[in-house]
């Protein structure tokens, strides 16, 4: 089984991801990371340095690379769902939106750089999510709300509904 967790920034993808995969003792794929350690540089390095542009295209390659991964939970970046080749990953998978409203993102950023949120308002954060929406909303089998919920608390959540899904 191939879960992708989809959603904006702060909703738990990569903490409540890694949970997942643990209790379904399986690999934890972060593409952020995975971004990284390609470019061997930050995220906000990424953007600052070349652009929104050029971490799209990384954002891709990496998408990419584990689409066929299989007996995985995989964290995706907020934008990653507007990539072009985000149905290749999506295919075959269980897709879990972790959603989250602009006023928990912004409770949740704690200082944690993320280049297209930072010095964001509440009212910005919320045009981008709004704007990502129809695409969560296009690819989500699952919805799950993180808002006043712990990483665990979403993890537990997020198993019981893939069970129910199963049924």
């Amino acid at each position: 089984m191939k879960i992708v967790l989809i959603g904006s920034a702060c909703c738990y993808k990569t903490s409540a991801g890694k949970l997942i995969a643990e209790k379904l003792n399986c690999k934890h794929i972060d593409l952020d990371e995975q971004i990284e350690q390609t470019a061997n540089k930050s995220i906000s390095d990424i953007f600052a340095l070349y652009g929104e542009a050029e971490f799209r295209n990384l954002e891709r390659h990496a998408l990419l690379a584990v689409a066929d991964c299989e007996n995985a939970v995989i964290s995706c970046g907020g934008g990653t769902v507007t990539c072009f080749d985000f149905e290749r990953l999506a295919r075959g998978s269980l897709v879990v939106w972790l959603k989250a409203n602009a006023h928990t993102v912004v409770s949740r950023l704690g200082g944690i750089p993320r280049p297209l949120y930072d010095g964001k308002s509440v009212l910005d954060i919320d045009k981008l999510i709004d704007a990502r929406t129809p695409y969560y909303e296009k690819y989500a089998n699952l919805i799950v709300n993180t808002d006043g919920l712990t990483s665990n608390q979403v993890a537990d959540l997020v198993l019981r509904q893939i069970n129910e899904h199963k049924c």
